[in-house]
C-alpha cells in the first residue's frame, strides 16, 4: 500500500549533508543537483523510529526492520521533497540557473558561537545553512512530502508515529527542525496497461524508468556505484515483487532461476534511444573529440585517437550517466566512535532502459509487480535510494534480424561469463569464439580489443557474497570473418537471465552508430508556462543589483555627508523613509528638518537616489542609509 508523509516546517530546518560549502559555510544542508533542498529518507526513517519507540509502538520491528535480519521492514520511505518538486526540477532545468542560485531562494545562513564564562568562546564562530521556515513563493510554511510504501494493517500505527514526530535534523534541541508530521494514505489508483496478445509467443517487454531518487548498484567497491542498472538487480526486484504480490511459488524457479525469463541490463537513455556500451576499438581525437576507429591503416593518415575506457554511445555521440557523492553518518557508536562515510550514487532524474524477455504467459505473471508504475531497484531499498518511476512499458514480439557476412565485429553489450574446457570460468579468446560459433582461424586479432574484469555479487537471502569470477567486460570487441549470417543480437554464456552474455554483431560502419531505438518514444514532460522559479530568481537578481548599487551610492555620498550627518540623524531619516506613504510625503517630512545644512544634504541625498531607482526608491534608500549609518558608527560619529 502507498501513502504520503507531509512535513510542515514550524521553524528553520537543517537536514545536514555532513559537508560544508567552500570556506563560508561549516554545516550545509542536503540539496539535489538543481539546488532544491530535501530531507534524506534515512534521516526521516531514523526520526520516525525514535518517535515509534517514544510512544511504545508494538510493531516497531515489523515496520522498520531489525539490523542483521534476512528480511527488511515493511516500510519503504522516499526522500521528503518540496511540494511540486517535479515541476520545480523541470523549471530549474529549463532556466539554466546554477544550483547555488536556486538554493539561495529557499535557504539562509545562520551564525552561532559557543559560550564560555558568559562570553563567546574563542574560535567558536560557525555558520550553518538552514531551510527557511516560509516558502519564497507564497510566504506560507514550507511543506515537504515523502512517498512511502507500507503493509496492510500498519496505517493506524503510522498515523500515531507521524503525530509523535516533532523535531528533525541538526540542532533540533536548539530551536531548529520543529515540524508537524502527518500521514495520509494514497488515493491514486492508476495502473499501467500493458498489452501482451498471445501467451505462447516470445516477447520483449521494453521498460524505461526514471530515477525518483539517487540509486546505487554494486560497483568496483561497496562505496561506488555501477553506471548502469544490472540485470541481476532487475531480476531481484521482480522476484521480490512477485512473492510479495502472492505469486505462485511453484513457478518461481522457472521464472527467475532457470532462465525462462531474461532480464537485461538497463542503460542510460535519452527517451528516444537507449545507449550501448562504447566499443573498445573506438575512441575520440584529442583536438576535435570526433569519434573514430582506433586502428589506423597508415601512420599519418589520421589524427591520434584516444580509446574509450568505458561510457556509452547513442548514434555518434558519447553519453555518460551523472553521479554524485552523498555523505552518511552512522549513529551507532563502536570502538572508533560515530562513523562518517560517503557513497557514490547515480543522480536522480535520469532515464534508463532495458528489456525483459520471455513468452507471453510468463510476462503476464510478472505484470502485477509493475502495475502501479513504481519499482525499487538497487541497494538500500527501504530508505534513501532505489525508487524508480516506470515512465514507459511496451511489449513487442521478438524479431530475429540477421547480421552481414564478411568482416564483422562482435560487440559485448554486457559482461560475458564463459566456461572453458576444465569446467572453470575462462577468459580465453578461443572460448569466446566457440561460444559465438566461429572458428579460431576466422578471428582477426589485430582489429579486436578485449577487456576483462572480475564479477562480484551479493545474495541478500542468506546474506553472503558470491564467488569472484573472471569475465569479458562489456565494450569488448572481437573482429572475425564469417560467410554465414549470424543473429544481429544474441546471448551467450552463463547467467543470461541476469543480464550477462548480450552480444551485438555489426559491421565497422554500424559500430560507430550505436543505440537501439525505443519502440515508443517518451514525450518530454510539459513545463508550466508560469515559471515561478525563474521569476523569483530574476526578482532576486534585480534585488541584488539594487543592493550593490545602493552600497556603491552610499560609498560615493559618504564623503559629502559625514560632517553633517550623525548615526542618530540617519536613523531618523530611515524612519521617515519607512513611514512615508509616497515620495511626496517623504519630501514633506524632510522639509520639516530644522537644521539647514542637514535638511539640504538630506534632500540632495534622497533626490539623487530617486533619480537612480525611481520605482524602488524606498528599498534603495533603506540600504544606502543603513550603510552610511554603520560607517558613521565605525568612524565614531558625533551624536
Amino acid at each position: 500500500m502507498r501513502g504520503y508523509i507531509y512535513i510542515t516546517l514550524k521553524s528553520d530546518l537543517c537536514a545536514a549533508s555532513g559537508d560544508g560549502f567552500s570556506l563560508s559555510i561549516d554545516t550545509d544542508i542536503c540539496a539535489d543537483r538543481y539546488g532544491l533542498p530535501f530531507i534524506p529518507s534515512r534521516r526521516l526513517k531514523g526520526c520516525l523510529r525514535e518517535a515509534a519507540e517514544y510512544i511504545g509502538c508494538e510493531r516497531i520491528d515489523s515496520i522498520f526492520g531489525v539490523s542483521g535480519s534476512i528480511t527488511s521492514g515493511s516500510l519503504r520511505i522516499g526522500d521528503a521533497r518540496l511540494r511540486d518538486h517535479r515541476m520545480l526540477c523541470e523549471q530549474a532545468e529549463k532556466s539554466k540557473y546554477s544550483a547555488e542560485k536556486v538554493l539561495a531562494l529557499f535557504t539562509s545562513v545562520k551564525a552561532s558561537t559557543a559560550i564560555e564564562k558568559d562570553t563567546a568562546k574563542e574560535n567558536s564562530l560557525r555558520f550553518t545553512r538552514v531551510v527557511d521556515h516560509y516558502s519564497p513563493f507564497d510566504k506560507e510554511e514550507m511543506v515537504f512530502i515523502s512517498e512511502i510504501e507500507y503493509a496492510e494493517g500498519d496505517e493506524e500505527h503510522l498515523k500515531n508515529i507521524c503525530l509523535a514526530l516533532r523535531n528533525i535534523g541538526y540542532k533540533r534541541t536548539r530551536g531548529y527542525g520543529s515540524v508537524r508530521c502527518e500521514f495520509r494514505p494514497s488515493e491514486d489508483k492508476k495502473q499501467l496497461e500493458i498489452n501482451i496478445p498471445d501467451e505462447d509467443n516470445e516477447y520483449e517487454l521494453w521498460l524505461t524508468v526514471r530515477l525518483r531518487s539517487a540509486a546505487m548498484f554494486l560497483g568496483k567497491s561497496s562505496m561506488e556505484t555501477a553506471d548502469y542498472i544490472p540485470g541481476s538487480a532487475v531480476l531481484g526486484a521482480f522476484a521480490g515483487g512477485y512473492l510479495k504480490n502472492g505469486g505462485d511459488e511453484s513457478d518461481f524457479d522457472r521464472l527467475f532461476l532457470s532462465g525462462a525469463v531474461k532480464f537485461s541490463n538497463m542503460y542510460i537513455s535519452d527517451g528516444q534511444t537507449v545507449s550501448e556500451p562504447a566499443p573498445a576499438v573506438l575512441g575520440k581525437t584529442k583536438d576535435s573529440k570526433e569519434i573514430r576507429y582506433i586502428f589506423r591503416d597508415k601512420e599519418d593518415d589520421k589524427p591520434l585517437v584516444k580509446p574509450f575506457k568505458g561510457g556509452y554511445l547513442i548514434n555518434d555521440s558519447e553519453i555518460k550517466p551523472e553521479k554524485e557523492v552523498i555523505y552518511h553518518h552512522g549513529q551507532k557508536q563502536g570502538e572508533e566512535g560515530k562513523l562518517l562515510y560517503t557513497q557514490e550514487v547515480l543522480s536522480e532524474g535520469q532515464l534508463f532502459t532495458g528489456t525483459v524477455r520471455g513468452i507471453g504467459k510468463d510476462l503476464r505473471r510478472l505484470m502485477p509487480v509493475i502495475a502501479g508504475g513504481r519499482i525499487n531497484l538497487g541497494r538500500s531499498k527501504t530508505a534513501q535510494y532505489s525508487a524508480c518511476d516506470i515512465v514507459n512499458a511496451k511489449c513487442v514480439p521478438v524479431k530475429e534480424n540477421s547480421s552481414a557476412v564478411g568482416k564483422v565485429f562482435a560487440l559485448l553489450c554486457s559482461d560475458v561469463l564463459l566456461i572453458g574446457e576444465n569446467a572453470e570460468f575462462s577468459t580465453d579468446i578461443s572460448v569466446l569464439a566457440k561460444a559465438l560459433g566461429i572458428e579460431s582461424e576466422a578471428i582477426d586479432a589485430e582489429h579486436s580489443s578485449l577487456k576483462y574484469k572480475t564479477v562480484m555479487g551479493y545474495i541478500s537471502v542468506g546474506r553472503y557474497k558470491r564467488s569472484h569470477i573472471r569475465a569479458f567486460e562489456k565494450g569488448s570487441v572481437l573482429c572475425f570473418i564469417t560467410n554465414t549470417a549470424l543473429p544481429k543480437y544474441l546471448t551467450i554464456g552463463e547467467r543470461q537471465n541476469e543480464g550477462f552474455g548480450a552480444v551485438k554483431i555489426c559491421t565497422k560502419e554500424e559500430l560507430t552508430s550505436l543505440g537501439r531505438a525505443l519502440p515508443e518514444r517518451i514525450a518530454a514532460e510539459a513545463v508550466s508556462a508560469d515559471c515561478k522559479l525563474a521569476d523569483l530568481i530574476e526578482k532576486n537578481n534585480k534585488r541584488e543589483k539594487l543592493r550593490i548599487a545602493a552600497i556603491n551610492y552610499a560609498d560615493e555620498q559618504y564623503g559629502k555627508v559625514k560632517k553633517d550627518f550623525t548615526p542618530s540623524f540617519v536613523g531618523r531619516l530611515l524612519l521617515m523613509v519607512a513611514q512615508a506613504e509616497d515620495k511626496a510625503d517623504l519630501d514633506k517630512r524632510v522639509a520639516s528638518i530644522k537644521t539647514d545644512n542637514k535638511r539640504e544634504k538630506a534632500k540632495t541625498f534622497i533626490d539623487s537616489a530617486e533619480e537612480q531607482y525611481s520605482s524602488e526608491w524606498r528599498e534603495f534608500l533603506k540600504i544606502a542609509l543603513t550603510v552610511i549609518k554603520y560607517r558613521l558608527k565605525e568612524a565614531g560619529g558625533n551624536e
